[in-house]
């Protein structure tokens, strides 16, 4: 069996659903497993917390970014 990872830090890696299906179906052979699929070191409020405070957006507070006023609408949404 060929299995292909991708490194991704000292202690984890990243494999391909199907190479990951093949290593539970041979796992299961000798005893039953539970895998939980999805989880990350950071959720939601982390992501947020990282975009509001990490300076990327920085840019929109500048006034060269203010470019379009309430006269350039063509059409007006209420």
């Amino acid at each position: 069996m060929n299995i292909q990872t991708i490194n991704h830090s000292e202690t984890q890696v990243i494999i391909s659903t199907e190479d990951l299906q093949k290593l539970v179906e041979l796992a299961e052979k000798v005893e039953p497993i539970k895998i939980k699929m999805g989880e990350s070191d950071f959720d939601t409020t982390d992501l947020m917390r990282l975009a509001e405070n990490g300076g990327a957006f920085a840019f929109l507070h500048d006034d060269g970014e203010d470019i379009y006023t309430l006269d350039d609408l063509k059409v007006s949404y209420k």
